[in-house]
């Protein structure tokens, strides 16, 4: 602005003319290193000159906004709803929850919760029984848990078994059966291992196999006439 008034000043000093704003003549301010205004639309911008624009002496930064990966998020579980009530024969390659009432059998390649009602054969990789009802065999290839507020009616085979609910059964275990307090057991049980809590119970014969047994002869005993 002061440099705008000291214009107007000198044209009056060596005019002797009164020159007004609302004149003709229009006051521009200086175009730097631009000889024309052409030019300073024109010039091709010069990279080495002190107006290069630099981000980081500008502190200019740019964040990269993290998208989240919904995929991490999402079950691929086969997912039986409370209210739901299948019948028929269910089959699955991946892992199955089952929350509702399945009257058929289920089999799946992989792991197996299971927290409704079953009535039907059962067969997975790993399968564990919350506060459910099951009227049918359940074969596992890999381990089995039965927890306090749960009932099976039928076979069980798998590699371990731990028990704190009730069983009316047989088991045919690889290696470990682990009854703990509240377990009940009706049938009869065959592992290597078997191990009870005070307070289980198990009404049936128990059958402990061991594949380093071999009849060495050590119950052949002989008695002097």
């Amino acid at each position: 602005m002061a440099a705008k008034e000291n214009f107007f000043k000198a044209m009056k000093e060596l005019t002797g003319m009164n020159i007004a704003e609302e004149d003709s003549f229009q006051y521009k301010e200086p175009l730097d290193d631009y000889e024309t205004e052409q030019d300073f639309i024109t010039k091709p911008y010069d990279n080495n000159e002190k107006k290069e624009m630099d981000l980081d002496k500008r502190n200019v930064t740019f964040e990269r906004e993290e998208i989240p990966d919904y995929s991490k998020k999402i079950s691929s579980a086969t997912i039986i709803s409370a209210s739901m009530i299948v019948t028929g024969e269910v089959k699955s390659k991946g892992d199955i929850e089952i929350l509702g009432t399945i009257k058929g059998p289920i089999l799946t390649s992989g792991n197996m919760n299971i927290e409704g009602k079953i009535l039907g054969n059962i067969q997975a990789q790993n399968i564990t029984l919350k506060g459910c009802a099951v009227q049918g065999n359940i074969i596992a290839s890999g381990n089995i848990t039965l927890d306090t507020n749960s009932v099976v009616v039928g076979d069980i085979q798998a590699s371990n078994i731990k028990i704190n609910g009730k069983l009316k059964g047989n088991l045919y275990i690889k290696e470990m059966i682990e009854l703990n307090k509240d377990a009940i057991v009706d049938g009869d049980a065959s592992s290597r291992f078997i191990s009870m809590s005070q307070g289980a119970a198990l009404n049936g014969k128990v059958s402990i196999i061991s594949d380093e047994r071999k009849d060495d002869g050590i119950f052949n005993i002989k008695f002097e006439a």
